[in-house]
This record gives C-alpha cells, structure tokens and sequence, in this order.
C-alpha cells in the first residue's frame, strides 16, 4: 500500500509538474527572427524578463516543401507574409524534439495557427506520418480539391520523398 501511495503520489506531482509547464510556455510571446522554410522558424522570446533566448521550432503536424523544392519559396514567404514582425504565440510540444533536435510545437501568428494557415493555401502536407489531427487533414483535402498551390500540380513531390531522393544522388 505504501508504495503505491508513493508511486501515485509522484505520478500526481509529475503531472502537474508537466502541466503548470506546459501552461509557461504556451503563454510565452515570442517574435520571429528567421524563417528557414514553410516548417521551420527560430523565434526570439520578447517577454519582460531577461530571458531573451532562443527557440527552433519545427510546426508540428505538417510538412512543407524544402526551400529549392517545387513550392517551397512560395511556403517560406506565406510564413514570412503571415508572423514577420508581429509578437506571436507558441505551445511547444512538451518532451518532443525532432531528429534534427528542433523544438516540435504549434505557431500562432495574429491568433491564426501558422500550420493550419499554410495547408489551407495549398502549401505544405499534412504530416500523416507524425500527426492524427484531423483539420490539417480536412484542409489538406480540401487544398487537393481545389487544387490550390502545389495541388495544382499532377503529381506534386512530397518534402520527405524529395529529401530522400537528395539525399540518395548526394552519395
């Protein structure tokens, strides 16, 4: 009995321990200072407190076209278009780093989710690999639909065949 009171216990604490963190960093305002590509931005908090650090954040749930692929300055500037010089909000994706050791996490730039954003214009992929949520997936049908973006293309490349075909040629 003793054990498990403690095991429950420290479940408890570890939980709201997560969560009150959890809560920290979706209340973070950050601005952007480099847009690598339509996922990628590094953001530079802007909080009153001195902590005036640094954060890679890949966009969680999608995958967008690499900058030298189909597309891809089309997505890096409707990122840029959309969160440049405004403060913005992130929830970073707790425990969660990519392989690149990127920060996962949702971006919301003039309270519009930058991921959502880019799908709906036809200009990234639902990440289906990674991600189960259901609006990118809708939106991305509907992008396909209507073939906005790189939809209007026949076939377009996803980002992760195309890094794969790169990365095969480089050897």
């Amino acid at each position: 009995m003793w054990l498990n009171h403690r095991f429950l216990t420290h479940l408890v604490t570890t939980t709201l321990l997560l969560f009150f963190a959890s809560l920290s960093q979706a209340d973070e305002r950050y601005r952007v200072i480099r847009i690598y590509d339509g996922d990628t931005v590094l953001l530079k908090k802007t909080s009153h407190s001195k902590d005036h650090s640094k954060l890679k954040l890949r966009l969680a749930d999608i995958d967008a076209p690499e900058r030298n692929q189909a597309y891809g300055k089309q997505s890096r500037l409707a990122l840029k278009d959309l969160c440049t010089g405004d403060d913005v909000t992130v929830e970073v994706t707790l425990l969660n780093k990519d392989q690149y050791g990127r920060d996962l996490g949702n971006l919301s730039c003039n309270e519009i989710d930058a991921a959502l954003y880019l799908v709906e214009l036809g200009l990234a992929w639902h990440n289906a690999k990674y991600s189960d949520n259901s609006a990118t997936q809708h939106a991305e049908a509907i992008a396909r639909e209507h073939q906005l973006g790189l939809w209007g293309n026949k076939k377009p490349t996803p980002p992760w065949q195309w890094r794969h075909i790169r990365q095969s040629k480089s050897k």
